[in-house]
């Protein structure tokens, strides 16, 4: 695997206001998580459905009521199965954080 392959060029938010927020169901464009990784950290929380994530060499089966925290630069990517999520990036604040699940 190549890791500057997988780098997601998308700019999340605008410079005066750097944070993406997004309601993700089967019918948006970003339903489907193929393997990227990008700068930004990323908090996921699955409202119903579930979803089998990889992060790095980890698999992580989330369901309802989940909250995933990922952090820059970790490959992931996902299979959703009757998913709907809530999706926030913003820049890095925590650089320590690889991913977490609560």
């Amino acid at each position: 695997m190549h890791y500057l392959d997988y780098n997601e060029k998308i700019d999340h938010g605008t410079p005066d206001f750097p944070i993406a927020f997004y309601h993700v169901d089967e019918h948006h464009s970003r339903y489907n998580m193929p393997f990227h990784w990008h700068k930004e950290m990323e908090l996921i929380q699955i409202l119903s459905g579930s979803l089998r994530l990889y992060l790095d060499d980890e698999e992580i089966n989330a369901g309802a009521g989940d909250v995933i925290l990922i952090g820059e630069g970790i490959i992931h990517g996902g299979v959703p199965e009757h998913l709907s999520l809530i999706h926030i990036s913003e820049p890095t604040r925590l650089g320590m954080i690889s991913y977490a699940v609560f």
